[in-house]
């Protein structure tokens, strides 16, 4: 199954890149492929002192939903709730019919 991790970023420590870290092992040991917006972040460049500025964000979250919209299923992290962004790729998923992990 391709799972996507939906969580908070913004406004944590660190972007919150070790608990998407934590979720994205726990996954790949279970035999899943793994969406993770931290691991896509570093891809483009972004790391968890820095993160993603203001004028970038359009790109990542256009990335990100492009990554709900390949994926089998969808996992929510802790704190999901309180993250705009985790708020729009839940409702993808959901209307995309894909289960939902929390």
């Amino acid at each position: 199954m391709r799972v996507y991790l939906a969580g908070p970023m913004r406004g944590k420590p660190d972007w919150n890149f070790a608990a998407f870290d934590e979720a994205e092992a726990r996954w790949r040991t279970a035999g899943h492929v793994v969406f993770s917006p931290a691991s896509m972040d570093r891809a483009l460049g972004y790391d968890s002192r820095t993160g993603v500025s203001d004028s970038h964000l359009r790109h990542v979250m256009t990335m990100d939903i492009l990554a709900v919209y390949n994926a089998d299923g969808i996992a929510l992290l802790p704190g999901w709730q309180h993250s705009s962004g985790a708020a729009i790729e839940l409702a993808l998923a959901q209307f995309l019919g894909l289960p939902v992990f929390d």
